[in-house]
């Protein structure tokens, strides 16, 4: 990931397509922070009736159980019956989409993960309601500007619009959700990027101060570092969240082994495992934000931490790799919280007289994001927003950087979005080439001095070309486009003008005419780099359709001009 601000200067036109772009990610915002509401809806309606945020928390752990292994069978049968070819949902598919088809995603696997995520969360599978949001959120973007037939490169700028506008809604955490959008769905920075993120992000939080006022997801009590002694706690929840993140990692990577198995048999396995742990530990099930808040009042005993821990990881990870519709940014937390919880309530009852501190809560589930998610900053400004205070930035840093050490690099796990799309053979490219030439349309590199002339002339329109020396020329036939010659070319093949009611075949001429292909003017630079490669061309001319339906020809592309643009001297 670089941070690229283009060393040159911004053409009105630029600053209007800004502007414009600017103004869909404010509409994004509001359109997806409203979808948004409505999943929550979808989700909370229980608690509206009085039957409580945990509802399976209060009825027979046999029955609860039940619920859950006929919900998850129940969820397999309906994506079988509904998904051929099968739709993959959530952050990956998010990512997959942005990387490979440039932001455009598909309503019918929008619509299925809306179904499905609800399905999951009111059956008590052990799931989180902000990954379904960010796939929810990424498609409110991406179809509002396929349907205006924005270019390529604002369709994928508002998909991350709508990721960040998701996670805002979902956590009133506006900064978070633009550092997200950048960070693990464009895997970019860039100055062009971030206003319109900026605008999605701030309208999606006021649609949720609208609903929900303007207190953040969790209740946090004020927090401090007492003493500089209590640093090597923060280092040991590092350790030990990295080591547990990566284990998350592992049996989510581990089981995606299973993925040439029947989708019902993966969701009645799913369920059979969520079942039976929760059969025993009820907190495992549903999304558990009440483990949360137990734990930074630190009202759960140590035992019932350790099991949380270990059944929420256990149930979350094989879900997810099983292929469970599930969010897993909510379980992170959840862990992460009862990671420092746990470490807190050993650390006094082997004398070391620590301050009992909703610190360490927070700081876990800030680790334990970072290292599953390999999103550092994201989950970092995230802790932040919701404590309210700076105290909690130091500590955090400290685990956060530890954790994703022993997690990436010492035990060289990826995080289950990477994973899954590496499964599949989709590869998430962040290389300097694509992430430039993804954000850059075939307009900003074109040379726009082009003529397009039909194969037959008359004497006038040749002159014209004579006396104009355009820097190509775009031979059609029939409205469709055969050849292309340089300007230079052919004022030194052309002969002696014709007559002036003589017609002129270009054909005819010995002209060294080059063959090529039309590319929209909406595609990015990076598709139309891909069509050179795939058809062995070095030129290709942008096109588009009239009023009319007319094509007309805008300019031509060639890889000098990626050449020119990507060794250009740019600010880092």
């Amino acid at each position: 990931m670089r941070f690229l601000a283009r060393k040159h200067s911004i053409t009105k036109g630029q600053s209007d397509g800004l502007l414009m772009l600017c103004l869909m990610a404010l509409a994004t915002g509001l359109v997806t922070g409203t979808v948004i509401q409505l999943f929550r809806f979808a989700i909370e309606w229980p608690a509206l009736l009085g039957l409580g945020a945990e509802p399976f928390r209060s009825i027979d752990p046999l029955i609860a159980s039940g619920i859950v292994m006929t919900g998850a069978t129940a969820l397999g049968f309906f994506l079988r019956w509904t998904n051929c070819p099968p739709i993959s949902m959530g952050v990956s598919h998010v990512v997959d989409r942005v990387t490979h088809y440039h932001g455009r995603m598909p309503f019918k696997a929008a619509l299925l993960q809306f179904i499905s995520a609800t399905a999951c969360i009111l059956t008590g599978q052990s799931s989180g309601r902000e990954g379904p949001a960010v796939h929810l959120g990424a498609a409110s973007g991406s179809l509002l500007a396929q349907q205006f037939k924005l270019p390529s490169n604002s369709i994928r700028i508002l998909a991350g619009c709508g990721t960040a506008s998701a996670i805002a809604a979902s956590f009133n955490t506006p900064i978070a959700g633009v550092i997200f959008a950048m960070e693990v769905i464009l895997m970019e920075y860039t100055v062009a990027g971030f206003l319109p993120i900026i605008l999605a992000a701030s309208s999606g939080t006021l649609i949720s101060h609208m609903v929900y006022g303007d207190q953040p997801a969790f209740i946090v009590p004020p927090l401090e570092i007492h003493s500089l002694i209590e640093l090597p706690l923060f280092i040991l929840i590092g350790v030990v969240t990295g080591c547990l993140a990566a284990l998350f990692c592992f049996l989510s990577k581990s089981c995606l082994k299973l993925r040439n198995f029947s989708i019902i048999t993966r969701f009645m396995l799913a369920g059979f495992i969520t079942a039976s742990l929760g059969f025993f530990i009820p907190e495992v099930f549903g999304i558990g934000y009440q483990n949360v808040d137990n734990s930074l009042t630190n009202s759960i005993s140590l035992l019932l931490l350790l099991s949380i821990i270990a059944a929420k990881l256990v149930a979350s990870a094989t879900s997810n790799g099983l292929g469970m519709p599930i969010g897993i940014i909510g379980p992170t937390l959840v862990i992460g919280s009862c990671i420092g919880s746990a470490v807190l309530v050993i650390a006094n009852q082997l004398g070391f007289a620590v301050p009992i501190d909703p610190l360490y809560a927070m700081v876990a589930m800030g680790t334990m994001m970072a290292a599953v998610l390999n999103a550092p900053l994201a989950a970092l400004t995230a802790i932040v927003e919701l404590t309210g205070s700076t105290s909690v930035v130091f500590p955090t840093m400290i685990s956060i950087v530890l954790a994703n050490l022993i997690c990436k690099e010492g035990l060289k796990q990826l995080p289950p979005h990477i994973t899954k799309l590496e499964s599949e053979g989709h590869k998430a490219n962040n290389s300097t080439f694509v992430q430039i030439f993804q954000g850059v349309s075939v307009m900003q590199l074109m040379s726009s001095n082009v003529k397009s002339v039909n194969v037959d002339i008359s004497a006038d329109i040749f002159d014209k070309l004579i006396h104009d020396t355009p820097s190509w020329i775009v031979i059609k036939e029939q409205e469709n486009l055969t050849h292309i010659v340089r300007g230079i070319d052919f004022i030194q093949a052309a002969p002696n003008s014709p007559c002036e009611d003589e017609q002129l075949s270009l054909l005819s001429l010995r002209l060294p005419l080059i063959d090529t292909e039309s590319i929209d003017r909406r595609c990015s630079a990076l598709e139309a780099y891909h069509l050179m490669q795939q058809k062995g061309l070095n030129q290709l001319v942008i096109t588009g359709n009239k009023k009319n339906n007319n094509l007309a020809v805008f300019g031509i592309i060639t890889r000098q001009d990626f050449d020119h643009y990507f060794h250009q001297p740019r600010i880092y």
